[in-house]
């Protein structure tokens, strides 16, 4: 399959030269909707999205939890060999102390662990060891995509991925949008200019002024091809997203 900026090449009907001025916007706008179409994306592909993070002894937490994407789930190991990895339950941080408490019924054992979040920090009781490891399964977002070099995006379901070029392709013609929307408004200016030019026979000014005046309709010419082009790929995104629901 051709690299990413071919695709959004398709998609925006732009020539290779101009699109190549906006190189860091198209790497940025992958990644933005690789994000977003994570967050849409149910259960059964989140799957898809997802790494492992393991503690032991020498790791027993997982820190900065508010940069990671979703837990799918969180497993650790019941015993030092032959072990199970036994599915960790979830607690309220207030609970922190009640399921380190041997005395209380909610206590987390090797066979019915918990986790929590406290601090910011990811936390399995009981702690894990060595030989008692415990595996954080989290939804994972791509940090960078060069758009240029990759026609895939790694940890991202297959069925989903072309939503993400059509994501950036939508972004990069709002880039050229908004590059040309201000011609829009010198209509009025160029109309005055010839009108003054013919009250004073002015050849050099009406001639400047019909030359402005055929740009400014080509320029607007590619502003309703850009705009009619982006309704088109906004709703072939919308289904996209809402057929991934079902």
């Amino acid at each position: 399959m051709a690299n990413f900026d071919l695709r959004i090449q398709d998609y925006t009907g732009i020539s290779t030269s101009l699109l190549g001025n906006y190189q860091t916007q198209m790497d940025d706008f992958m990644v933005e909707g690789a994000k977003k179409v994570i967050n849409s994306l149910p259960n059964s592909l989140l799957y898809k999205c997802a790494d492992k993070s393991t503690l032991n002894n020498s790791t027993t937490t997982l820190d900065s939890m508010d940069t990671r994407g979703k837990i799918l789930n969180v497993l650790r190991l019941d015993a030092d060999s032959s072990g199970v990895q036994r599915p960790c339950r979830y607690v309220d941080s207030f609970k922190r102390g009640r399921i380190q408490d041997s005395s209380d019924m909610e206590l987390a054992t090797a066979t019915d662990p918990a986790y929590l979040i406290y601090d910011n920090v990811l936390e399995v009781y009981p702690t894990p060891t060595a030989n008692q490891t415990a595996d954080v399964h989290l939804v994972v977002f791509p940090s960078s995509i060069d758009a240029s070099s990759v026609s895939v995006i790694a940890n991202f379901p297959d069925e989903a991925e072309d939503l993400v070029v059509i994501y950036a392709s939508i972004k990069i013609i709002d880039e050229l949008m908004a590059e040309l929307l201000p011609l829009q408004n010198v209509q009025t200016s160029l109309t005055n200019m010839k009108q003054y030019a013919q009250n004073n026979d002015s050849d050099i000014v009406a001639t400047f002024g019909t030359e402005a005046s055929a740009r400014l309709a080509y320029n607007n010419q590619r502003y309703q091809m850009y705009e009619k082009r982006q309704i088109k790929l906004q709703q072939d995104y919308d289904r996209g997203i809402a057929s991934l629901a079902n």
